[in-house]
């Protein structure tokens, strides 16, 4: 994958249509290919990520300056300009509130809440705060810390640090872009920005493999609705 492309990288995420696990297995799009969670065989390959989460990514990549590889120092070689700079962390925050967003959606519409209701929901809880302190806990009865705690735990990886960072950097393009305060953001938030993308877009997909996948019983059915 090109490094300054994230499409590939976030459309590689299947979703099993039945029980509904994520993963990165391109075998799910053969017809017939037995789940390696459930069992049940693919109708066919289903994304699990759709616009406009890839073309944010892809922005964030377009912003960052490949490196000269026959130069001694490549990072010193191309700095990010300033504009530049700013602009990699507004997309970043954007990246993660579509993904907040999108997350959000599917819970509800896995609880059957009907697409009015979902639309008032997100619109009486704008901003990522808010959404992740009143509008999530009251969805999934869980409170955001926690459920970072429990993803990291089931995962195998500690994604505390990125969270943090994610809600860090909201805080600086706040002041950036209401109070026009430039000087809030560290010279290396930007660089940062870039190297969470990765971790973010997983956190959202092993968020959603921990609170939205179905259980399965070991005869490799999986249940309806839950």
């Amino acid at each position: 994958m090109p490094r300054q492309s994230w499409s590939d990288h976030v459309l590689g995420f299947h979703i099993c249509q039945s029980c509904e696990f994520i993963d990165r297995d391109a075998r799910r799009t053969q017809v017939g290919f037995p789940c390696p969670r459930c069992s049940v065989p693919s109708p066919g390959g289903l994304r699990y990520f759709a616009l406009p989460i890839p073309t944010v990514a892809d922005l964030i990549g377009e912003l960052h300056p490949l490196p000269e590889l026959d130069v001694p120092d490549p990072a010193a070689a191309l700095p990010i300009p300033e504009s530049h700079q700013f602009a990699l962390l507004v997309f970043f925050c954007t990246l993660a509130e579509v993904l907040l967003q999108h997350f959000l959606q599917r819970y509800m519409a896995r609880l059957s809440i009907p697409h009015p209701i979902q639309d008032k929901l997100l619109k009486d809880n704008m901003g990522t705060r808010r959404r992740i302190e009143s509008l999530f806990p009251a969805l999934v009865g869980v409170k955001w810390k926690d459920a970072v705690t429990q993803v990291s735990a089931s995962s195998g990886t500690d994604f505390s640090a990125t969270i943090g960072f994610a809600a860090e950097a909201a805080e600086k393009r706040n002041l950036l872009l209401h109070l026009g305060n430039q000087w809030a953001i560290p010279p290396e938030m930007p660089e940062r920005c870039f190297a969470e993308v990765a971790p973010l877009i997983r956190f959202f997909v092993e968020l959603h493999n921990a609170f939205l996948a179905r259980p399965f019983d070991r005869t490799g059915a999986a249940p309806g609705m839950i």
